[in-house]
Parts: structure tokens; sequence; C-alpha cells
């Protein structure tokens, strides 16, 4: 700067003798989509298998509870919703993921259900929860939050892995994992069983409650190709769902049962450029989501 009446300012003329030193600053994402964590305001928290392998859950509902991240409603095993900052996933008799208010996202792509029950984590590799302004990035069905699930395939397990877990009400599952390589071939297979007996309090009121057992069954199939070290090609089917679940809520029943199962598909084809300056990525997906309410009088859905 130059200043006719003093010449130059001392200040200039002291920055020109004294070597300045750049300052390395940390990582800031800023992020007009929902591709990546935005840096608005917003709390993100991300949980890998082995933070919500112990204690085991049964399904989504379970993790929630077990790590305090909302208020977890259960009308019945196979019905469930939990509430982040005032948002819902869904209301009586709402399972649609339309209808909610907190997103809930496989792989970044809509799950196709806002019913948490149906959900298990046997396949499931990593949780993230958003919570706060950004979650609106993903649509006006996540005011309150968003939960992404991303599931394992071979380029995160490898091997065979048999897991049987025994517990009280004669609860059982069964799950298998396997997953491998084939030259540019990889592929990931995961199938799980569960059964449960009725709940009983033991001894004293109300004691045993028929009609509050239920199966559960799950399946993952995922196929990966390796175009090149840049490109790659992914099918995935899903399977979960719970069966013959007892509906011991507001409408208690010796006979009235649910089930609610959900099935998609998806082909993922992601890449980039030689010099990785730019990288693209294709979803496309099928969701087929089914309440299947076996009640003796019609019910008001």
């Amino acid at each position: 700067m130059w200043d006719h009446r003093k010449g130059l300012h001392p200040v200039i003329i002291l920055c020109a003798l004294v070597p300045c030193h750049a300052e390395e600053l940390d990582e800031i994402i800023v992020s007009s989509t929902a591709d990546e964590p935005s840096a608005s305001a917003a709390t993100y928290r991300s949980f890998d298998e082995e933070t919500f392998d112990a204690p085991v859950p049964r399904q989504l509902t379970d993790f929630f509870r077990n790590n305090a991240l909302g208020m977890v409603q259960e009308v019945s095993v196979a019905h469930s919703a939990v509430n982040l900052r005032g948002a819902g996933t869904l209301g009586a008799g709402q399972a649609w993921s339309d209808a909610a208010e907190i997103q809930i996202l496989i792989n970044g792509r809509s799950s196709g259900t806002a019913n948490l029950g149906k959900i298990s984590l046997h396949d499931i590799d990593a949780i993230e929860v958003i919570r706060g302004p950004s979650s609106v990035l993903h649509g006006s069905s996540a005011l309150g939050g968003v939960i992404n699930l991303k599931t394992k395939d071979a380029t995160v397990f490898q091997g065979t892995e048999l897991t049987s877990i025994f517990s009280s009400f004669n609860r059982f599952s069964e799950i298998v994992q396997h997953g491998g390589k084939q030259g540019k071939l990889d592929y990931y297979l995961e199938l799980s069983a569960t059964a449960s007996g009725d709940y009983d309090t033991g001894r004293g009121s109300p004691g045993h409650q028929p009609n509050t057992d239920y199966k559960q069954r799950s399946a993952n199939l995922t196929l990966g190709y390796e175009i090149n070290d840049r490109d790659r090609l992914e099918f995935m089917f899903r399977h979960d769902g719970i069966y013959h679940a007892g509906h011991p809520g507001a409408t208690y029943s010796l006979s009235d049962h649910d089930d609610r199962y959900g099935t998609s598909l998806e082909l993922t084809y992601s890449g980039s450029t030689t010099d990785g300056r730019f990288h693209w990525k294709n979803q496309t997906w099928y969701n087929r989501d089914v309440d299947e309410l076996h009640w003796s009088q019609d019910p008001l859905i």
C-alpha cells in the first residue's frame, strides 16, 4: 500500500523483511449434495461392525436402544420406530418411507421402509447417523435425521464365518457369511434365521404371554466385478423380514400376527478418470416393501 503523505507503510516494510510461514488447517468438508457428510450444523456419528456387535443386536431397533441414539418405540417386534430430535420414522400404521420424518438408507439409497423392526444387522458393515440441518439434503422425508446402513461385500469380508446365538425365551439365531474373490469377480453371501418363543416374565403377573413369538429371516448376495483399477460394477440382492410376529400391543390378540418384510435389488457402477480428478457413481435400485397383517378383523390401514 502506498501512502503519498508518509511513503510506504511501516507495517508493509516489516512484513517484507520477516518471512511468512503458511499454517496448515484441518480438513473442512463443504458439500451441497448428500454424497459426503456436510460441514454445516449437524451431529454425525459413524459405527463400525465391532462397535455394534457387542451386545449383539437383534435388529436396528436394538442398536439405537443400546447406544441411546434416540427414543425407541416398539409396538411389536415387527413394528418399531425411533425418534430423533422430535422427528419420527413412522406413526401408527405408517411404515412407508415417504411418510417418515427420518430417512433410512442402505448404501446411500432408500431402503424402502421406515420400520426399523424389519431390518437386521447381520450383513451390515457400518452405520452412519446424521442428526441436524444437514439431513435435509436427503429430501423432505429426512427432516429429523438420516440413518445410512453400509452393507458388506468381498472388499471388506473374506472367508467363512458361522455364528450361533442362544438367549432367553428360547431364542436362537444361525448366521452364515462367506466372501471370496476369483480373478476380477468377488462375491459375498449372508444367510440368517432367527426364532424366538413367547415372552415370559417369570413368576407373578402377567407371567406367560402367548402369541409373542416370531421368526426372522435375512439374505444378502453381493457380486462385484473389477473392470480395472478404477472402475467397479456391483450387484446386490437383499431380503430382510419378520414373520409370524405376535401382536401384543393395544390390540393384543391370541391369534393375530404380522408378516413384514422387504426385498431390494441394487446395481452400482463407480469409476474415475486416470488422474483421479473426476469420480462418478451410478446407482439403480428396486424396492418391494410388504406388510401382511393376519388379523381377525380388517385393520384400519
